[in-house]
This record gives structure tokens, sequence and C-alpha cells, in this order.
């Protein structure tokens, strides 16, 4: 049977789009976020609150349990980045052909949408951001367990919390790491095997993950970023619904806002049908802005140092 129209869902589409970009694209869950389904003007400045590690205080034996501030720190970001991936199909693709168009799309555009963002971070990876004293100097052949417990000690030192520790590196770096047996012997990891193809390297010198990163910038001599998660931030909203914006206005398709439960990840689905053209158009959309978080907490692996 052809493909109808209600194989095309655009909640479909959207779900499996954000499962997708999740699956394909580990190196977000390591960076702090503010994910939201709310809506806000492009450019427009947000807040967003980083956790940090609490202050531990002594009991008062008159005031008792005195609270203190939520550990947050406030990272200003600007949603100025409007990111959208649009299919199009017509009358003769949907109705002559047996292929799951959806199946065929939907890995493409997870990519896409999961791809631009770690662009995005990845240009904030700058001697600019995070100084030439937080440059760790290896050559790639030396960027083995040893360059991992350099970079865990500096940010140790720094202050950054063991909590949540990551290393993003290049394919060349994780590939020297993945033949370092004192990462992946048995011996060292225990039954914690390395995920060889996903690109993730678990509990190595004091880092949660070591991810491979394919696509990390070259500049300035950089092959990886070890940080926690208030390093980098991502912050993502929703594009305005029109119909909210004027009373009455009568919209030609569907508007939908797709949630993940798990992650806050919000899109918004749009779906309509061009009567004349005889196509169908489903639109996945979302803002969001990147920024810099807490500097002293991200140290640049490089092969040159930045002088």
């Amino acid at each position: 049977m052809a493909n109808s129209f209600g194989t095309l869902s655009v909640a479909v589409l959207a779900l499996r789009v954000m499962a997708g970009i999740k699956k394909r694209f580990p190196q977000l869950a390591l960076v702090a976020t503010d994910l939201s389904d709310g809506q806000a003007d492009f450019g427009q400045p947000i807040i967003a609150k980083v956790v940090t590690v609490p202050t531990v205080s002594d009991y008062h034996a008159t005031n008792g349990y005195v609270p203190g501030d939520a550990a947050t720190v406030d990272v200003p970001v600007t949603i100025d980045k409007h990111k959208h991936v649009s299919l199009s199909f017509g009358e003769q693709e949907m109705s002559g052909t047996k292929r799951n168009l959806v199946d065929e799309q939907v890995d493409a555009a997870a990519y896409a949408l999961g791809r631009q963002v770690l662009v995005d971070l990845g240009a904030l990876i700058t001697v600019a951001n995070f100084p030439v004293a937080q440059e760790t100097v290896k050559t790639v052949a030396n960027s083995d367990r040893a360059a991992l417990t350099a970079m865990r000690k500096v940010l140790g030192t720094r202050g950054a919390p063991p909590i949540g520790r990551y290393a993003l590196v290049n394919s060349d770096v994780f590939e020297v790491m993945s033949n370092d047996a004192k990462i992946t012997s048995s011996d060292y990891v225990g039954e914690n095997k390395p995920d060889m193809v996903g690109g993730v390297l678990r509990n190595v010198s004091g880092f949660e993950q070591v991810v491979e990163w394919p696509e990390m910038p070259t500049g300035e001599s950089l092959t990886g970023f070890a940080a926690t998660k208030d390093a980098l931030v991502v912050a993502s909203r929703i594009p305005k619904d029109p119909a909210l914006l004027v009373k009455g206005l009568n919209i030609p398709g569907t508007i939908e806002v797709f949630t993940d439960a798990a992650t806050g990840m919000s899109l918004m689905g749009r779906y309509f049908y061009d009567m004349k053209l005889g196509k169908l158009q489903l639109t996945l959309t979302w803002m969001y802005g990147v920024a810099k978080g807490v500097a002293n907490h991200g140290q640049r692996l490089v092969t040159a140092a930045n002088v």
C-alpha cells in the first residue's frame, strides 16, 4: 500500500527527530541547557540559571537550618539563532510509492538540527573565551590518558566540581585514546566497556564521558575541550505562534509544539498542504542561543601553545 497523509504526521516526525538528536549528539547532554517550550522574541536576551555546587553551612543552635542562596550562576544568553528543517512531499511521491518517506528523512533532519547547535557551541571554544592559561599542550600522539589526567588536575585546582566533568575530542585524539591500553583495558575499566559505535569512553581519569567530536573546530590548534557542565550553555525557545498574536487569525495549517520529557527540548511543528501545488510541507523549527558560562571550568587541549 502506498503512503497516506497520516504517515507523514508532524508529531511522529518531531518526536523522532528529538530522539535522533539525543542519540547522535551526546555532546549536547554534557553542556548546561536551558531548554523550554516557552515562546521568545528573536534577539531576546534571557538569563540561563546554571546549577553549581551548593555551599555547606554549620547548624546554628538558635536559628537552626539557615537557608543559603540557591547554588546557581546567571549566564546571559541571546536567542539569536532561528533554525529549521522543512520537508516537502508532492502528490506523486505520497501516492505513488511504498517507501516510508518519514523514515528516509528523519535521521537527516535530526542530524542537521543537532549538528548546527554543536557548530555554534564549537565557535565559543576559543582563546578569547578560554585564555592561553587554560590550555593543555599535547601532540596528537601524546593525547592519551596522561593528557586527560593533566586536564583533570588543572580543572580541580580552579574549583571546577568533579560532578559532570566531560571531555570532547576530535577523531584523531579519540583514536589515540581508544588505543591506549590504560583507558580501554579491562584491568582499568572493568565491565565499563568503551562505546566505539557512539564514540564514547566513560569514567576515564575523573571524566564521566570522553566523547568523539569529528567536526570539532580546528582553529588555534584545538583538538579537545575538557570542562564541567557550566562552561558552555545552550538555551532554546520556540517561535511565537501567529494565532496568539492576532485574534481570530485563521491559520491554513496546523502548528503544534512537541517537548521531549527527559530533556525539555522542544520543537515547533508546522504542517500544511498547498492545494495549488499539491504539496504537503512539514517544518520543524526552534530558536536558540549559545554562550560561555563559567570560563574557569573549561580547559582547551591544543597541539601548539597560543601565545
